[in-house]
């Protein structure tokens, strides 16, 4: 029986600039997104307003992307999970899978999607299911 209720992921800047159609995994972002209530880090808008300004594109192109998204606020315990993760992982992108963690605290089980290899590692590190352009073959 279907529900009419979109299953929930979480996804990172990367899987979102790709999705835009203009980088090397575009077919992929799009393909893995379809159908799917896309979650994410508030800190996301910041990585993809860098994208819209080195890319030039304009206001229009950048609320596009983010109308695809609902935001979570980054708080003492996403950051808790961050820090655990940040040798493995770039600041922002420990921020991402410390998000991705305090979701799963709160019972919203899904997936961390994103095209970051590193990013990707961290995320397994803590449990997350990845979906990742190369597969199970992160390692």
């Amino acid at each position: 029986m279907m529900t009419g209720v979109e299953p929930l992921a979480y996804v990172d800047a990367s899987v979102l600039i790709a999705s835009s159609g203009r980088e090397a995994h575009s077919e992929w972002a799009l393909s893995v997104l379809w159908g799917k209530a896309l979650v994410s880090s508030a800190i996301v808008r910041v990585e993809l307003a860098r994208f819209a300004h080195r890319m030039g594109y304009g206001a229009e192109d950048l609320s596009e992307l983010e109308s695809r998204v609902s935001f979570l606020s980054i708080d003492d315990r996403v950051i808790e999970a961050a820090v655990a993760v940040s040798g493995e992982a770039k600041a922002l992108d420990a921020l991402h899978v410390g998000t991705w963690a305090r979701m799963q605290s709160l019972g919203l089980n899904c997936p961390f999607i994103t095209a970051d290899r590193k990013q990707a590692a961290a995320a397994l590190s803590v449990g997350a299911t990845v979906v990742h352009p190369d597969g199970g073959d992160l390692l």
